[in-house]
């Protein structure tokens, strides 16, 4: 599930934004706007996520280098992430079978549908030192309860939501009849102190203990330090947020990288600077159905590669390498001998359609590219955004001729020095403009973005 919603607050440049996202999003502007810093703050989460507050905070620099540096001393430090629209209640959730979803209560059975979904986190820095402390940790979660009723499969119409994964016994189904109240389930802790509330409306018809058993013990502390993003509650949401977050992955290329031999034994998910492209390749390559889907994406981009390959050198090391074809038959060439713009794409391929994950994160992607490719890059990318979540970052107005208004994210400086998000799609005079077939990119190069 796509983060909708990312809210910063004395994070860094930004003092204040929240910034809703959609499948592909295109982030610009100019240096020094505050580009990187929106892609650091989704980097905190992850490492959050992957390695606990203390460490994240350690990676980053620090509290003091985190903070907005013109926040008051007792300002808080916020990061707030949501998924799924607030009133997407809609589609059940019934994965794996509904037996803990389904319940018996004044002869009635009923199930949870879950919807909407947040994790909000904010820090206050300690006015001396490098310490801070946790004031808010939560997490929430939309929950709707509906009726279920038996009904004779043979009588399904579309106006009837059926239960696809209800067990079905001797032609009955479970239908959902009635929607019996709509409301938040919320859980946050303080100083490890676990604490849960479930909206009133909700309480009429459902104990805590229906949703999860261990929702009763209402006691229970954590571990000191410890972040609800790291505990055994998550599994009750929709969303799998320390998955969402952990397979979140951020790429800022160096080409020079792969052109080096690497050992052998290495991790098998990309790098974010793509060094060890040549053991994803290698896993890549393994699987013939993948290795033609891999080739064919490489070469709808560059038209000359007719086969990728790994070789294993001295000392157990690997090193990727090419065949081109050539007027004068097919050519093999050692990926160190290949240009920064084709070991760019390979990466880029790799990453798109190969590594798991719901966000994938790119710092200037066209980086090294010849022009002529940036416009069937762009269309990859969205392609690949069907799957995963995008994220990128460019300075090139090639990338906007060939992106969706929609699309497009625009950071700036404000008189007071922080940074801004604003979408230019939702300017009325910029739509003049455009209707007046000036392009995006030349209202990019023009900094009219803006107006």
């Amino acid at each position: 599930m796509p983060i909708t919603k990312l809210t910063i607050e004395n994070f860094k440049s930004f003092d204040r934004v929240e910034v809703e996202l959609r499948d592909f999003n295109v982030v610009v502007g100019p240096n020094a706007a505050g580009k990187s810093n929106l892609i650091e703050a989704v980097a905190f989460l992850k490492d959050i996520a992957e390695r606990g507050l203390e460490d994240a905070v350690a990676i980053h620099g620090g509290i003091k280098v985190l903070r907005n540096f013109d926040a008051a001393a007792d300002q808080l430090l916020r990061v707030r992430v949501e998924y799924g629209e607030i009133k997407n209640v809609d589609e059940p959730v019934f994965a794996d079978g509904i037996t803990n979803r389904v319940l018996r209560r004044n002869d009635k059975m009923m199930g949870v549908k879950k919807g909407y979904a947040a994790y909000d986190l904010s820090i206050r820095p300690h006015k001396r030192g490098s310490g801070f402390s946790i004031v808010h940790d939560e997490l929430s979660q939309r929950i709707a309860l509906v009726e279920l009723q038996p009904a004779p499969v043979e009588n399904a119409t579309d106006a009837r939501r059926w239960v696809s994964s209800a067990p079905q016994s001797r032609g009955f189904g479970l239908w959902e009849a009635e929607t019996l109240g709509e409301g938040s389930l919320i859980l946050n802790q303080r100083n490890g102190r676990f604490r849960v509330r479930l909206d009133p409306s909700l309480d009429k018809n459902i104990g805590l203990a229906h949703i999860s058993p261990a929702l009763s013990h209402t006691q229970l502390r954590l571990p000191a330090r410890s972040l609800m993003l790291e505990s055994p509650f998550l599994r009750m949401f929709n969303v799998d947020f320390d998955w969402a977050l952990k397979s979140a992955r951020i790429y800022d290329f160096d080409p020079k990288k792969p052109k080096r031999a690497i050992p052998i034994a290495g991790v098998k998910k990309l790098d974010g600077d793509g060094g060890n492209l040549a053991i994803v390749l290698q896993e890549i390559l393994r699987r013939a159905k993948d290795r033609r889907r891999f080739v064919n994406l490489v070469s709808d981009l560059l038209p000359f590669v007719d086969s990728v390959g790994v070789d294993t050198l001295a000392y157990n090391s690997l090193l990727a390498k090419l065949t081109e074809r050539r007027s004068s038959g097919k050519r093999d060439m050692s990926i160190a001998w290949a240009s920064d713009g084709t070991i760019s794409v390979l990466a880029m391929v790799a990453a798109l359609f190969f590594e798991e994950g719901e966000l994938a994160v790119f710092e200037e992607p066209e980086r090294n590219m010849h022009p002529h490719l940036i416009g069937r890059l762009v269309q990859m990318m969205k392609e690949a955004s069907e799957n995963k979540q995008i994220i990128l970052t460019t300075h090139n107005p090639e990338m906007l001729r060939h992106s969706d208004l929609e699309d497009i994210l625009l950071v700036q400086r404000d008189d007071d020095g922080n940074s801004i998000l604003t979408r230019p799609a939702d300017s009325a005079t910029l739509k003049i403009f455009l209707e007046n077939e000036l392009g995006i990119e030349d209202l990019f190069v023009q900094n009219l973005l803006a107006i």
